[in-house]
């Protein structure tokens, strides 16, 4: 089932595709990015494939680590073919390979979807999406965007779902992208170097981007979560983070509502079973819960505070805040409350002296 590419790429091919009765007019492929480490091809990456199947002609699988022969036969029918190695390069590295597998192919499909497994869904057929954006008339979209914020990100699209038309990836910038990417010290570094410098390369040259979900007058989104917390609400996005489930990173509220975003029975079924297997419990509290929002304004903005899995780590980090509450409050009530009661007390002191005076007066 291996064998070798020009490049030195090992790959294995699976069956033909499904036939789609209905195929689009615009040629997709589809690059998907996958890890996982159990080296399983878990049920709902199978059904985002399904999802993309939709769309997409033909879909290139790599995987950051080795799949075994059963693992494998899950994608019977909906890869074109697999490459599953180590390479450590992180999801870039993973679409870096898949095109380089293409080679002069590339140029027979008019547009290029870059996907990867962080993140549950489609919970609507994608279609809908990409006969929208092709009306704004983008060179290159994805479904959210990430907002300059304080840690130094500036402005540009989350690389968990891209879409390049044609004379985006097959261009020069481009082309020189792919050869910079490489091994990185940490996922940090990748966002930095590759997630925020593609559009910064692609804007550069010239290329018109944007998103999916559009931003409201005077919004400031800084991370997908809001997007997909919207998403759980009124169905705007098709996805859902497995960050987001998983650990709830931004304090997002509402996350116990997420069956509500799949119709599908079965995929709330892969995400449950997904969810158990990575987080180690058979019923994460998380998926239930969710405590009132704390706002300390001296201290910060803080998002709700969701009960986690572990309830001593919840109870340490309300302690922690209301302590740092009394460290803020305190400095600032305690002198004024013994200046109002050093003063009635002076007060009092200095009335009882006066009627002691008086009666002496009086002869009393």
């Amino acid at each position: 089932m291996e064998d070798a590419h020009p490049s030195g790429i090992p790959r294995s091919c699976g069956a033909p595709a499904d036939d789609v009765s209905a195929k689009p007019p615009i040629r997709r492929l589809v690059a998907f990015a996958h890890y996982d480490r159990d080296s399983i091809i878990d049920e709902y990456v199978v059904k985002y494939l399904r999802g993309l199947r939709q769309i997409a002609d033909e879909i290139v699988f790599v995987s950051d680590c080795y799949l075994n022969d059963g693992e494998l036969a899950k994608l019977q029918g909906l890869a074109k073919c697999v490459h599953a190695a180590r390479h450590g390069e992180y999801d870039f590295g993973s679409w870096k390979r898949a095109i380089e597998f293409c080679g002069a192919r590339l140029s027979e499909f008019d547009e290029l979807i870059l996907a990867n497994d962080s993140c549950y869904g489609p919970a609507f057929p994608l279609d809908r999406i990409f006969a929208v954006m092709a009306s704004r008339g983008f060179d290159f979209w994805g479904i959210t965007q990430h907002e300059l914020n304080r840690k130094g990100f500036r402005r540009h699209l989350q690389s968990y779902f891209l879409v390049l038309r044609k004379p985006v990836f097959t261009s020069e910038v481009f082309r020189v992208f792919l050869e910079t990417i490489s091994l990185q010290q940490s996922k940090r570094q990748v966002i930095e170097l590759y997630e925020l410098g593609l559009t910064a390369k692609l804007e550069e040259a010239g290329y018109a981007w944007g998103s999916w979900v559009e931003f409201r007058p005077g919004e400031n989104p800084t991370c997908a979560s809001d997007f997909m917390t919207r998403g759980l609400l009124c169905g705007s996005c098709p996805f859902v983070k497995v960050s987001l489930l998983r650990d709830n990173p931004y304090k997002v509220a509402h996350v116990h509502l997420w069956r509500l975003f799949f119709t599908d029975e079965s995929m709330r079924r892969a995400t449950e079973s997904h969810i158990t297997r990575i987080s180690g419990e058979d019923d994460p509290a998380c998926w239930h819960y969710v405590l009132p929002t704390f706002r300390f304004a001296p201290l910060g903005r803080y998002g709700p505070i969701v009960y986690a899995k572990n309830r001593k780590l919840w109870l340490w980090t309300l302690g922690l805040r209301l302590l740092g509450l009394t460290f803020v409050y305190v400095p600032i009530f305690l002198p004024r409350f013994l200046r109002t009661y050093f003063e009635r007390r002076a007060t009092q002191s200095m009335r009882s002296a006066l009627r002691n005076r008086h009666l002496k007066t009086a002869g009393l």
